[in-house]
């Protein structure tokens, strides 16, 4: 599926003058969280996605966010996705992108899948990993959404993050609700619990957030891929 999809992304930048494309949806969203016990530990997170189809089959989504901490400084993340549409209930893709953030910069990279598993559960899963001078750090998730109608929604996430040193994961759950046409609010509690250097610890953290969703098929096929995802505050 790496390569489909990476033969996938490459088709599509490279026929992109020569090769009409529909543009199929995308979403911007805000977000603010913080750990329980230490609001001073926070992240507020400005990002949008946009997908293009260049068949009914194959298409590209590019995403692009900035990450404000606390006090750690200012994040930034691209990822442009190559996707295979199997089918009405399942996508394949593969990725390739960059976090940056001082004194922590990476290159992404990564297989993804995406399945419709009932009329209101929609289940998504990625593995990959990033580089960052040398050291190569470990990523994979599981999301969980179902739908209960009248504008209601629920989702539960499961992230991820190993390197050398440090092992990272993050559980969260959330509700969604959808306030107008395309337009969401939603918010979620998790905890990240990190181990390391004979050391460990577990936080709590909240968060909430703004998302709109606009195209012929509102919102994008994959979700955002970013170690800063698993680091809510910071």
């Amino acid at each position: 599926m790496k390569t489909l999809g990476t033969a996938a992304a490459i088709a599509a930048v490279c026929a992109a003058p020569v090769m009409a494309a529909d543009f199929n949806g995308g979403s911007i969203e805000l977000e603010y969280s913080a750990f329980t016990e230490d609001s001073d530990v926070n992240r507020t997170t400005l990002r949008g996605q946009a997908e293009l189809g260049f068949t009914r089959n194959f298409a590209t989504q590019l995403d692009g966010g900035f990450y404000d901490y606390g006090y750690s400084g200012d994040g930034t993340n691209v990822v442009l996705h190559g996707i295979y549409h199997g089918s009405e209930s399942a996508s394949f893709g593969a990725y390739v992108g960059r976090d940056e953030l001082e004194g922590l910069d990476g290159t992404l990279y990564g297989v993804e899948g995406g399945l419709v598993l009932t009329n209101t559960i929609i289940a998504e899963a990625y593995a990959g990993g990033m580089n960052s001078d040398g050291e190569n750090v470990l990523m994979l998730g599981v999301d969980l959404a179902n739908s209960f109608g009248n504008g209601f929604s629920a989702r539960a996430g499961f992230d991820y993050a190993s390197s050398e040193f440090v092992d990272v994961t993050k559980l969260d759950i959330g509700v969604n609700y959808s306030i107008a046409n395309q337009t969401n609010f939603y918010a979620e509690l998790g905890s990240v619990s990190a181990s390391g250097f004979g050391l460990s610890d577990n936080q709590t953290y909240v968060g909430a957030g703004i998302k709109i969703d606009f195209g012929a098929r509102p919102g994008a096929t994959f979700g955002y891929r970013s170690l800063f995802d698993i680091l809510p505050g910071g």
